[in-house]
């Protein structure tokens, strides 16, 4: 299942920092990074991987706290203290129930993806994997950010 990128930010956040829903940087706009999102992967790497594909013109602005986990990235922009790099899957009852909102309308392709893997030979293997992608699929249908998303460069 491919992954989106979003930046994210509570509506408080937002209203407070008004360039942002003009697609325009202000200097007091926070960054907050997932410091490590995979084994080897690049600093800032889901910033700068938007960025290229949305916003070229802040690549070189994209700097910040990094925190350990995903969730501790989210957990700082849910207490107002700046804009995270949401992966869709990840932030669904946010968005949905409106604590946290699109800090811009423009996504990207993630670089990285959800895969399964799995032997099919055994009977019950097949039956989560089976289980498992109907569920990405009903995910996929259902999924809020990213209605409209622009393919990564790289």
């Amino acid at each position: 299942m491919l992954e989106y990128l979003v930046p994210v930010c509570t509506p408080e956040y937002l209203l407070s920092h008004p360039s942002l829903m003009e697609g325009k940087l202000s200097p007091d706009v926070e960054f907050l990074h997932d410091g490590a999102p995979w084994d080897g992967a690049p600093e800032f790497v889901e910033w700068h991987t938007w960025a290229r594909t949305c916003m070229p013109e802040w690549i070189n602005r994209i700097g910040g706290p990094q925190f350990t986990l995903s969730s501790l990235a989210i957990s700082a922009a849910l207490n107002h203290q700046g804009v995270a790099m949401g992966r869709t899957a990840l932030i669904q009852e946010e968005l949905r129930t409106g604590r946290l909102v699109k800090a811009l309308d423009m996504c990207a392709t993630a670089s990285a993806r959800y895969v399964l893997l799995c032997s099919l030979d055994e009977r019950r293997s097949a039956l989560v994997a089976s289980w498992l992608m109907k569920e990405c699929q009903r995910f996929e249908s259902t999924r809020i950010g990213c209605e409209r998303h622009h393919q990564s460069m790289g």
